[in-house]
């Protein structure tokens, strides 16, 4: 899972309902992408619009394309696994796609959105957390949702002071390199960390 981390303008908003939301579409829309919903992955028989609107129609029938492109027929497999949990985006443009889940603030991800973010990534997919924050830690984070700690740790942020966080992740990234990974931050613990600084909305 890709943790990201973009800056919360102080900006009068009128409401923060759905806020993150907005916010992330359109992100990923300036760069390119095209934005679909991640609970319309699993077809067109779950949708009640798709044929009462062209414009949903559309939509479905793009991103059944994009996924067939690249499961062929392990979509049908992929689409009896996912029960729940399924990320808010899936964003795609030629040659990157990945799902996304927003989360505003110290909003927490729960424990079935991990679950079904394992999935994912097992069929080949990029699975990104993006956090909109009014103080991001700047940090661009990769973590594997093989283990019990990261899965801790996703799950249980907000019990975390900022300081301890980012101690225990330094802590991971300099036990991993110590231990003959390939790359700088990569190793059995399957995190890897590089400084960025914030994008900001």
């Amino acid at each position: 899972m890709i943790i990201k981390e973009l800056k919360l303008r102080e900006f009068p908003y009128r409401s923060r309902r759905g806020l993150s939301e907005r916010l992330a579409n359109h992100y990923f829309g300036k760069r390119g992408y095209e934005v679909f919903r991640g609970t319309m992955i699993l077809g067109r028989e779950f949708s009640v619009n798709y044929e009462l609107y062209e414009n949903v129609k559309r939509k479905y029938d793009r991103l059944e394309v994009i996924l067939a492109e690249k499961l062929g027929l392990r979509l049908w497999m992929m689409r009896e696994q996912i029960t729940g949990g399924i990320p808010d985006f899936f964003v795609h443009k030629p040659g990157d796609s990945f799902f996304a889940e927003i989360k505003l603030e110290h909003e927490q991800i729960k424990p079935h959105q991990l679950q079904c973010a394992a999935k994912l990534e097992r069929f080949g997919f990029k699975v990104m957390l993006l956090r909109i924050k009014s103080k991001p830690y700047k940090l661009l984070s990769h973590v594997k949702l093989d283990g019990a700690w990261e899965r801790e740790v996703l799950v249980r942020q907000k019990r975390f002071g900022r300081a301890r966080i980012c101690a225990k992740t330094i802590a991971v990234i300099s036990q991993s390199s110590n231990n003959g990974a390939d790359e700088p931050g990569d190793g059995p613990y399957g995190v890897a960390n590089r400084a960025k600084l914030p994008e900001q909305f």
